[in-house]
């Protein structure tokens, strides 16, 4: 019945993981190296198939067909994952497709069925396994809304087809096993009434090991529900009486493709394990010419430093010459200074000396007369001591001129 939790036992929260995130957890921790993983994600809406991990794929393009003992969809998208992350990001973008909408007895119902395959390849045994995780809708009551009561003509419909095939292999199983196909010699199991029935016809054959959860309201009061409770029961009581052989069903072809795997995941092991060496050498000669130019580095400094220190040197000696004939030019420039004023006042004290000894023997031979005829004599001394004196004329005028008489 809807709304009693099958989407929240198989799927659950982050705080309370489902059915699914603990089984794919589990896939991954026990995968060993060289296993491939690959995932398929699909819905049956009224009969009809829908990629999950491919919306835009056309319903008419996905056909049912039997490959290898497994019934699989031709043209449905099978991605390989290599972590439990990236197979739940791809859980998360299946069901944000998934058709849903609200009934009169839940507010979030699922209107198709959801089977999640799980394809693990083990490359040490060449076997192949299948994990179907199945998110069943809901039987309902006929609704007032036109299309949910198509959807769930559809889906009734589906489940009458499951709980018909569980009800002849468990009836079969008293008397005796079902063949490979599911069927035996007195028995007709009708896995082709429905398209879910037909994808898992491998796993309800009885060749698979087979895990059923129902799920009920121990709240529900009403008629209605309470006839719904006792139909889930009864599925479930008839489920568990079918008897199970599981086996190992390796065909040629898949063994010739599991080969043929094997082959070539060895292949590649070996190209990787020589393109691992060949790196680990690469790193090898990348350390060594890191090293090699660190230490030609740390030379041309040295070498640098030394050649500063060396024309520091240099520099500080050129500057001790300049300075040293910086005072030798400003010494002898202040000695010839000194001998040119020395040599000036010499050639001025000899003049006049000459003045003076040629003055004084006029002086002494001229007899005194009169003030007019001093004159001539004053102005013949003049004359005399400006042409050898210079400047100094008025000088020797008042020196050799003679006192007057009172």
């Amino acid at each position: 019945m809807t709304g009693t939790g099958k989407t929240y036992t198989m799927q659950g929260v982050p705080s309370s993981p489902g059915l699914i995130p603990l089984a794919i957890a589990d896939i991954f921790d026990k995968a060993g190296y060289g296993s491939v993983i690959s995932v398929s994600y699909l819905e049956i809406y009224n009969e009809r198939v829908r990629d999950l991990l491919n919306p835009s794929t056309p319903s008419d393009a996905l056909k049912l067909q039997e490959q290898a003992d497994l019934v699989r969809v031709r043209g449905l998208r099978c991605i390989r994952v290599d972590s439990a992350p990236e197979l739940l990001e791809l859980i998360a973008k299946g069901d944000s497709a998934r058709k849903t909408e609200g009934t009169e007895y839940n507010a979030v119902s699922s209107r198709s069925h959801a089977v999640l395959q799980i394809f693990f390849e083990r490359a040490e045994n060449n076997a192949t396994s299948v994990l179907s995780l199945c998110d069943l809708a809901g039987s309902e009551r006929a609704a007032s809304d036109a299309e949910r009561r198509k959807e769930g003509a559809y889906i009734n419909r589906s489940l009458l087809a499951l709980g018909t095939i569980i009800s002849r292999l468990s009836s079969a199983s008293s008397s005796q096993l079902p063949t490979s196909d599911g069927s035996s010699s007195s028995t007709h199991i009708p896995y082709r009434d429905s398209k879910l029935t037909r994808l898992l016809q491998h796993s309800l054959s009885g060749q698979a090991l087979v895990s059923v959860i129902c799920t009920i309201d121990p709240h529900a009061t009403s008629k209605q529900s309470t006839g719904e409770t006792l139909n889930t029961l009864r599925f479930a009581a008839r489920a568990k009486n079918i008897t199970i052989t599981p086996a190992r069903a390796l065909s040629a072809t898949n063994a010739a493709t599991s080969v043929a795997t094997t082959a070539l995941i060895e292949s590649l092991r070996l190209d990787l394990e020589r393109e691992r060496a060949e790196t680990e050498i690469v790193k090898v000669e990348l350390a060594d010419v890191r090293k090699e130019a660190y230490e030609r580095a740390i030379r041309e400094r040295e070498m640098w430093e030394r050649e500063k220190r060396e024309l520091e040197l240099q520099r500080d000696a050129l500057k001790d010459k300049v300075g040293q004939l910086t005072r030798m030019i400003l010494a002898s420039s202040s000695d010839k200074r000194s001998a040119s004023a020395s040599a000036r006042s010499v050639s001025g004290s000899t003049a006049a000396s000459v003045a003076a000894s040629a003055a004084a023997p006029a002086s002494e031979s001229t007899p005194r007369t009169t003030r007019k005829s001093l004159a001539p004599t004053a102005a013949v001394a003049s004359g005399g001591n400006e042409k050898e004196g210079g400047d100094r004329g008025e000088d020797e005028i008042q020196i050799f001129l003679p006192k007057q008489r009172v």
